[in-house]
């Protein structure tokens, strides 16, 4: 009757153990997914800042050819020569800003991506990490509770093996 109960109790604990690892996993599984879930965002974020940032540029670039057009009519209008003197350079210093602005935009909206990238490239290593840390605690568990169910088994064949006092 002993050895059944025993034995019974060496199956429970490997039970026990194997739920255990089973529920470890679904842990890391769903720690990878909500990371891997972030980390799609993240890359998507930065996909969008370039996007935005090569939007707000052509709009800056079109507003400076705008307003060269504006200063060329206005300069005409006032019978001022447009293509010489000081007022060349005025157009010149507007395409000059203008161009200038447009490149600020370009490097900040690379900028705001780079650092989405950053992120998602984080996410990416704390996912594996979280991975090789998850597979790892299972085969702990796995072999701490093996061990536990031999050395049950180990008590239970002693004690068989000494007499009764």
């Amino acid at each position: 009757m002993a050895a059944g109960i025993a034995i019974i109790n060496s199956i429970a604990g490997i039970a026990q153990t194997q739920a255990q690892v089973e529920n470890q996993r679904a842990e890391r599984d769903l720690k990878e997914s909500a990371l891997r879930s972030e980390q799609r965002m993240q890359e998507r974020r930065a996909k969008d800042a370039i996007e935005r940032g090569r939007t707000a540029e052509l709009r800056e670039r079109q507003r400076t050819r705008k307003l060269i057009g504006a200063q060329r009519a206005a300069g005409a209008a006032q019978g001022i020569q447009i293509e010489e003197g000081s007022f060349a350079e005025l157009l010149s210093e507007t395409a000059t800003l203008g161009a200038a602005d447009a490149a600020t935009i370009r490097v900040n909206a690379s900028r705001e991506a780079l650092g989405f990238r950053l992120g998602a490239a984080r996410l990416e290593s704390q996912r594996r990490l979280e991975r090789l840390v998850g597979k790892r605690r299972e085969r702990t568990t796995l072999v701490t509770g093996g061990l536990r169910a031999v050395g049950d088994l180990q008590r239970f064949e002693r004690s068989r093996s000494q007499p009764l006092r």
